[in-house]
């Protein structure tokens, strides 16, 4: 039988259990920012590499460890001054956390010392070439 303490203390233990959740601040979602050529000769690898990102996110829920993912596209064009000027605009403006791309192991190359100055995550799906792979390259610390 339910009587008014019963009821008083289910509330009660209802309240004390979701308080803890309500006082929490929201955390900010993770951005990454995608750096693909959609435009010129490589624009399909951009477009299917975006499309396998999207595909996941959408597995996912569009989160990842509990937080909403938010994916910022800029368009390198394949070419190494436009790769530089987006993955500076995704760092310094947008704030990404992460950085995917580029398909351009010239793209590649140029963002290289710019990523590894700001320590910002990079993952290189496409572009492998030898100076970018190399072991050696990367056990050395970030200037």
């Amino acid at each position: 039988m339910l009587t008014p303490y019963r009821v008083l203390a289910s509330v009660a233990l209802i309240v004390l259990a979701t308080v803890p959740a309500l006082a929490q601040p929201a955390r900010p979602p993770v951005k990454i920012g995608l750096l693909m050529p959609y435009t010129g000769t490589l624009s399909v690898i951009g477009q299917d590499t975006t499309r396998g990102l999207e595909l996941a996110l959408g597995q996912s829920g569009g989160k990842a460890g509990g937080r909403e993912v938010q994916v910022i596209k800029e368009d390198t064009e394949a070419k190494p001054a436009t790769g530089l000027a987006k993955t500076r605009k995704v760092v310094e403006n947008d704030r990404v956390d992460l950085l995917v791309g580029p398909v351009s192991s010239a793209v590649a190359l140029a963002m290289e010392p710019y990523v590894r100055q700001h320590e910002i995550p990079l993952v290189i799906p496409v572009a492998f070439t030898r100076e970018l792979t190399a072991a050696a390259r990367w056990s050395r610390p970030c200037t």
